[in-house]
């Protein structure tokens, strides 16, 4: 039986602060790997009190995503971002029916697009925080030390504001998918997904061993 979920604004809250430290994982600090989908998804699941069904999401994800590395120039695809919608979407949506391989794998794959999406938002932010840190070496060029740290500092609010902000909008079309979306797709589109369910491990199974030869 579904059992309603419970979004409070607490809950958002606690969510928002902890993705702010979760972005600055990504690039800026840390390096705890605590933005990978699977984490993430955990989190959102306790905080929801469904973490089988965001467990499935981040997993799928996960996988997806496990061979696609910031190397370089190369930009990945926002898997944190993805995650957190994901898990969000995924989390309300087991609140109105049971849920299903077809629900997970389509949740999934729409977290995939939002994954795109903060992938552009995340190359806006590294051409900003580029700017700062040409000014840091230039600060450094004179001996203006007061100046490189103040960009360190400009540098984290940056990402901890982008952070914030960030979190608020895949939350909320978390949100908005799971309470208005989902529930008018029929469901003879929805039957389909369940084999992507067995396809996107499969596909993700296949790019790791391809870089692992």
């Amino acid at each position: 039986m579904a059992i309603m979920v419970c979004v409070s604004t607490a809950k958002i809250v606690a969510l928002v602060l902890i993705y702010c430290l979760v972005y600055l994982d990504r690039v800026v600090a840390f390096q705890f790997m605590i933005h990978r989908p699977l984490i993430i998804s955990v989190i959102v699941g306790f905080i929801f009190g469904t973490v089988a069904e965001c467990v499935q999401v981040g997993m799928l994800l996960e996988i997806l995503w496990v061979s696609r590395l910031p190397v370089g120039a190369s930009v990945p695809p926002d898997d944190s971002a993805a995650a957190l919608f994901g898990a969000v979407a995924i989390s309300y949506i087991s609140g109105l029916e049971g849920i299903g391989f077809s629900h997970i794998a389509l949740v999934a794959a729409v977290s995939a697009l939002i994954g795109e999406i903060g992938r552009e938002a995340d190359i806006a932010l590294r051409r900003l925080n580029g700017k700062i840190s040409r000014y840091a070496v230039s600060a450094v060029q004179v001996g203006d030390l007061g100046a490189v740290e103040s960009c360190v500092y400009a540098s984290l609010i940056l990402w901890l504001v982008a952070g914030a902000l960030l979190a608020s909008l895949w939350i909320l079309l978390g949100l908005i998918f799971g309470m208005y979306l989902f529930p008018s797709i029929p469901d003879n589109f929805l039957a389909p997904f369940a084999v992507m369910y067995i396809i996107i491990p499969a596909t993700g199974a296949v790019s790791v061993y391809q870089n692992l030869r």
